[in-house]
């Protein structure tokens, strides 16, 4: 039986659901890009990215 529900998700905006991808991790974010154009899209948007802080250990733990 089909799921009528199954195809909502290419419905969605772009602009909502890079808001979405916002809210995860940098590796979930690498996750989802990898489901489709569409979400790859989503995904590398400059509003995914903008609040996201990637620092470098200056020394490795003991």
């Amino acid at each position: 039986m089909d799921n009528p529900t199954r195809g909502v998700w290419n419905y969605i905006p772009t602009e909502i659901l890079s808001h979405i991808f916002s809210f995860l991790s940098v590796r979930d974010r690498q996750v989802v890009s990898l489901v489709c154009r569409a979400w790859a899209e989503a995904a590398s948007a400059g509003a995914v990215w903008n609040f996201t802080e990637i620092r470098q250990a200056t020394e490795w733990p003991a």
